[in-house]
C-alpha cells in the first residue's frame, strides 16, 4: 500500500477530472493513478487510445487503458490487451498494435 499525499487542484482543473474519471466508471482517485501512469496517448484513425502498463502477478508486463471512437456521446471502452511482456516497451508496443485493430474494427463496424 502507498502513502497518502496531498495535492490541490484548482476548482476548474478537478471538475474535468471528476468528468474524466466519470466517464470512465472509475473513482477520482483510481483516474489519477492511471492517468499518471499513462505511457502512450494517440490518435488513430478517429480513435483516441489511452495506454498504461503494470506489473503482470505472473511476472512481466501487461498494456490497459482506454479506446474513444470519435463517434458523439461515445463512452471510452476500457480494456487490458491480450498478452504478458518482458519490459514495459514491448507492452505499450504490443497494446498500442492491439488497440488500432480494435479501433478499425470499431470504425469498420
Amino acid at each position: 500500500m502507498g502513502r497518502i499525499v496531498p495535492v490541490r487542484f484548482t476548482k476548474d482543473d478537478l471538475k474535468i477530472m471528476e468528468a474524466a474519471a466519470r466517464v470512465r466508471e472509475k473513482t477520482l482517485s483510481e483516474w489519477v493513478r492511471i492517468a499518471l501512469s499513462l505511457q502512450a496517448k494517440q490518435q488513430y484513425n478517429g480513435c483516441l487510445i489511452e495506454l498504461a502498463t503494470r506489473s503482470a502477478e505472473e511476472g512481466g508486463f501487461i498494456a490497459f487503458g482506454w479506446i474513444t471512437t470519435g463517434r458523439n456521446g461515445a463512452k471510452p471502452i476500457s480494456f487490458e490487451a491480450p498478452g504478458r511482456y518482458s519490459t514495459k516497451q514491448a507492452a505499450v508496443d504490443s497494446g498500442i498494435a492491439w488497440c488500432k485493430e480494435k479501433c478499425k474494427e470499431e470504425i469498420d463496424g
